[in-house]
């Protein structure tokens, strides 16, 4: 018989909400409900990562004695140099269409912005108080000029293909590529 632990979750109508609660912090964590069943045979704890006073919150659980974060366990990444982010950045929401897969250097890359001289970033488009897409703003260190490029969800077949194409070029742009745009 499968050994079910002490998180407690709740099922809303399209994913599940996991709570997990430590002796420092507490999370609420959303995720897939196919991937409940799964999730929920393992004990979740809660860890903080990075320099103090910038911490992310992340869930984690123990494999051979060795702590996994949820979202390499979810995706099933053993490589050390990859890393998984969160197109949203709301490192608790561990909806599968919301994760990718990066290099730590690709990680580097945003996180070093002032060291090459560019300053990139994506920024909600919104109307009337709702998000209508994105939009990515760059300054390129040979012309000197910002630039923008926008992503809307009428142009790319909705707002979560809009968040996830300005990301990409966001990272493209990073790393000096030229790249097609498919919306």
């Amino acid at each position: 018989m499968a050994k079910r632990y002490l998180n407690q979750y709740e099922v809303a109508a399209d994913h599940v909400l996991l709570f997990i609660s430590g002796l420092k912090h507490e999370a609420t964590v959303k995720i897939e409900k196919d991937d409940y069943e799964l999730i929920s045979n393992k004990h979740w704890g809660l860890m903080a990562v990075g320099k103090k006073g910038n911490e992310k919150i992340i869930p984690y659980t123990t494999v051979n004695r060795a702590s996994v974060p949820l979202g390499r366990w979810l995706l099933d990444i053993h490589h050390p140099e990859k890393k998984v982010e969160h197109f949203d950045r709301d490192n608790h929401n561990f909806l599968r269409n919301n994760l990718y897969v990066t290099d730590k250097s690709d990680y580097r890359l945003r996180h070093s912005l002032k060291d090459n001289g560019k300053v990139c970033g994506v920024f909600e488009i919104k109307r009337d108080g709702r998000v209508t897409g994105y939009k990515v703003e760059y300054k390129e260190p040979e012309t000197a000029k910002k630039k923008f490029k926008c992503f809307t969800a009428r142009k790319c077949n909705g707002l979560t293909e809009a968040k996830k194409e300005a990301f990409e070029f966001r990272m493209d742009v990073l790393k000096n590529k030229d790249r097609e745009i498919a919306c």
